[in-house]
């Protein structure tokens, strides 16, 4: 049975350039910082000199005109359920892999040439390695430290390259889920190596042990191979369990059961989306927003029935038209979770005319219709709203939340005047501003 792997290696820098610009195309590179280091960049910064886990100063050195900001993990949750929600739309069988806990404690080595020491305690990114804990409290699996994983059983293939294409995500065909893990890590962004059962002893010769810190094994245990002389993945093959243990303790475990699954693998888990949407099929081809308005205000009065006491972080709207593998879609992250119909449908419509601004021929493809046969609209980033204690006694109304949130955008410039002289020398002196929230 043939598993496809997809891989996205800078997951967290895509996911906030979808944040803070409209799209996936920007012009500014982006660099996404945890802990004082780097953790996650556009694609293209590495011919500049910078690596995962660098500090932010030298970063800013390296990268003058690139934007920093900090992770968001709820972000990421968000953007990866819409994402799976949307890879279950190729396969019914889609399963997030969980992170590797085996990489807590592990030690990032030191760069060549730059003279630092290892880092305990760190990841290859310089950062707290563990998992990233759900809202529930269990691990949320599929986002890891170096991306995301998920394995699919028999996607469609023409709008899962699509997707590749357009996001930069890797794939991996192979006949077992770890060879589509290192299939996929193999590959370059935005395309797909194939490996057939008659091939796999040829490509595990070639494929260099670097590979395995993609798939959660430390820089350490890499280099002591190469040190080894052990330069491709099929040269350990032959290591038994012992060996590897003594070598490399219980990582080394990881490693001979990693290389050695047990056959057959099991088969790809059946996902449940962690999404809700909603679609309407019209009857005629429409072309025209006034036509598509009425249906998307009453698609977003259903999904806000259905929240149940909810909150969604993630908007987005897509079109379908008669090539129903050409999807035009428009995406926007909320600035904070949102149940309100009212809000959801200023973001909606503004979503609806990009969408339907995007081009239906793709580049050197045959052109297609400017008609919409079916509209879908999807709410991920689910958040359960915190339960409010109301009060015995009607209280006045405040401004204080209204004002909190004006100062996040704006710090600074919220300020209230405060007489200081009753009777100043000078009319400017008698009042002076000071920040309504200190």
């Amino acid at each position: 049975m043939e598993y496809t792997c997809l891989y996205i290696a800078e997951f967290a820098a895509w996911a906030l350039s979808r944040r803070w610009r409209k799209g996936s195309n920007f012009s500014r590179p982006l660099v996404v910082c945890w802990a004082g280091r780097v953790f996650s960049f556009t694609p293209g910064l590495e011919r500049r000199g910078l690596a995962i886990g660098d500090p932010v100063d030298r970063a800013r050195s390296l990268t003058p005109e690139a934007e920093f900001h900090l992770r968001d993990v709820e972000v990421e949750r968000a953007i990866w359920d819409s994402l799976l929600a949307y890879l279950y739309e190729f396969s019914p069988q889609v399963e997030p892999l969980p992170a590797p806990q085996a990489t807590r404690g592990a030690r990032r080595s030191s760069p060549v040439g730059r003279g630092k020491g290892p880092v305990h305690g760190l990841s290859p990114r310089g950062v707290d390695p563990r998992p990233i804990a759900a809202a529930d409290g269990t691990r949320h699996t599929g986002i890891w430290d170096n991306g995301v994983w998920a394995l699919l059983h028999q996607p469609e293939d023409l709008p899962l390259h699509q997707l590749c294409r357009q996001v930069g995500a890797r794939l991996g065909v192979a006949p077992g889920r770890h060879l589509a893990m290192l299939a996929a890590a193999h590959s370059e962004p935005g395309r797909r190596t194939t490996v057939p059962g008659q091939m796999v002893a040829p490509f595990l010769r070639q494929a260099p042990v670097d590979l395995l810190t993609a798939v959660g094994f430390s820089d350490d245990m890499v280099q002591r191979l190469h040190l080894f002389g052990l330069r491709a993945i099929g040269h350990i093959l032959s290591l038994s369990r012992r060996q590897l243990v003594a070598q490399f303790g219980p990582e080394g475990g990881r490693l001979h059961a990693f290389l050695h699954p047990p056959q057959p693998d099991p088969p790809v888990c059946h996902y449940t989306p962690r999404t809700l949407a909603a679609g309407h099929d019209f009857e005629w081809p429409v072309f025209e927003p006034g036509q598509l308005l009425p249906i998307l205000h009453q698609l977003l009065g259903q999904l806000v029935q259905r929240l149940c006491g909810r909150a969604a972080l993630h908007l987005q709207v897509r079109l379908l038209g008669r090539d129903r593998h050409r999807v035009r879609e428009a995406g926007r992250l909320l600035k904070e979770p949102v149940s309100v119909l009212g809000t959801l449908q200023q973001a909606a419509d503004g979503l609806l005319t990009q969408a339907l601004q995007q081009p239906t021929t793709p580049r050197g493809g045959v052109p297609g219709g400017h008609s919409v046969e079916r509209l879908v609209v999807v709410l991920s980033g689910l958040t359960e709203l915190p339960p409010q204690q109301t009060s015995l006694f009607r209280s006045k109304a405040t401004l204080s939340a209204l004002a909190k949130r004006m100062e996040g955008r704006f710090p600074g410039k919220l300020v209230r005047p405060v007489q200081t002289h009753a009777d100043p020398f000078f009319p400017e002196e008698e009042y002076r501003l000071e920040p309504v929230c200190p």
